[in-house]
């Protein structure tokens, strides 16, 4: 998902990702994130701007096309802005997710000692989400009531074999990314349904 979707207004928040406006009160990672992120790098904790725990949907900047089936390759040809308008179903389109979630009971995330990010839900294929869908409403939804976006866990294992990861490391990131991906990578895109 796109979390650095603030820095299009970020006058507006103060110049600043940890603006009250853009974090939930339950949001206990972010702040301490950005603190061991801080003293990592040897720097203020003013210069670190990571991403919103809120998050554009990425069907919003990808062409309809490109999700139409799994994803299993990459080209910038997929990227592509869509308004809000070209939603086919704006009430049932994902526009805006909290990428945890937050408010699930028994739901708590952690950063070990070596700078993994480590989740944990009681039920890791069931839970609540914050959304606000492309006509304004909001939601709170249980994933299980929505419809799974394409999987990209073909595309991601290509792309994370890019990096300097271990295999270790890249079979990790895999399973901490949630296939299928919901509210994502919506089949269909912008013009797709998402519940």
């Amino acid at each position: 998902m796109t979390a650095y979707w603030p820095a299009a207004m970020f006058d507006d928040f103060g110049r600043s990702m940890y603006s009250d406006a853009l974090l939930c009160p339950n949001d206990q990672f972010s702040m301490g994130y950005r603190a061991q992120t801080a003293r990592a790098l040897g720097i203020p904790e003013e210069e670190v701007q990571l991403g919103v725990r809120r998050a554009l949907s990425g069907a919003l900047l990808l062409d309809p096309h490109a999700l139409k089936n799994d994803l299993t390759l990459w080209t910038d040809r997929f990227l592509h802005v869509n308004a809000l308008h070209d939603a086919h179903f704006p009430s049932q389109k994902a526009m805006l997710v909290e990428i945890e979630p937050l408010h699930e009971v028994g739901y708590y995330h952690v950063v070990d000692d070596t700078g993994w990010y480590i989740a944990s839900l009681p039920n890791p294929d069931r839970f609540h989400e914050m959304i606000a869908a492309a006509d304004g409403s909001a939601h709170w939804k249980l994933t299980t009531d929505c419809i799974p976006g394409v999987d990209v866990s073909g595309f991601m294992r290509a792309f994370l074999a890019e990096s300097d990861l271990s295999d270790a490391d890249i079979e990790l990131s895999l399973q901490q990314s949630r296939n299928p991906e919901y509210f994502d990578w919506t089949r269909d895109g912008i013009r797709g349904r998402d519940w």
